[in-house]
């Protein structure tokens, strides 16, 4: 509905990432728009550092969440990679959407909450969901708890230095 403003905002980002050979973005959403318009010079950082960060281990179970837009398109491949550094549980309702749809669990969040709710069954005690995206990762907090769910780059990164607690040890400060 707003092409001129998508049109604007598309030329400042060309700009913008002109001078780089490629940009790493952590967020799933924009990664499968962007990489539509620039090709392989963006990268989604998930899977940049699952190549670099060697294998991750948690005492507890893992559970991946793969977004609706990495689904199809550029991205598919995200669990493949992650899959090669992260053992990732079986869930039987992972491949269910959780709900967000970009800003979809604001602007309806009475439907939102319906279709998150069918996310949950099948999965307790401790454990973790990651995603990539983080429209995903707070509407999976809605129902998991904060301490449950986080960015796929966070986890990596928090295990790969030897920081991993079981995430309903973990207190956040505030």
């Amino acid at each position: 509905g707003q092409l001129s403003d998508a049109r604007n905002r598309l030329e400042a980002i060309t700009e913008m990432f002109e001078p780089f050979e490629t940009v790493f973005l952590p967020c799933s959403s924009g990664f499968a728009y962007l990489r539509e318009h620039f090709g392989d010079k963006i990268q989604l950082m998930s899977m940049t550092m699952a190549e670099k960060v060697g294998k991750v281990d948690s005492d507890d179970p893992v559970f991946y969440h793969q977004p609706c837009h990495l689904k199809t398109g550029p991205g598919t491949e995200e669990k493949i990679t992650l899959k090669q550094v992260i053992s990732f549980s079986e869930w039987e309702n992972e491949n269910r959407c959780c709900g967000s749809g970009g800003t979809y669990f604001v602007q309806h969040p009475l439907i939102s909450r319906k279709i998150l709710s069918r996310k949950k069954p099948g999965i307790d005690g401790n454990f973790t969901i990651v995603t990539s995206c983080p429209s995903c990762l707070l509407q999976l907090r809605r129902i998991f708890g904060r301490n449950r769910v986080v960015h796929t780059v966070s986890f990596m990164s928090r295990t790969a230095h030897g920081k991993e607690e079981s995430m309903l040890n973990t207190k956040t400060q505030r």
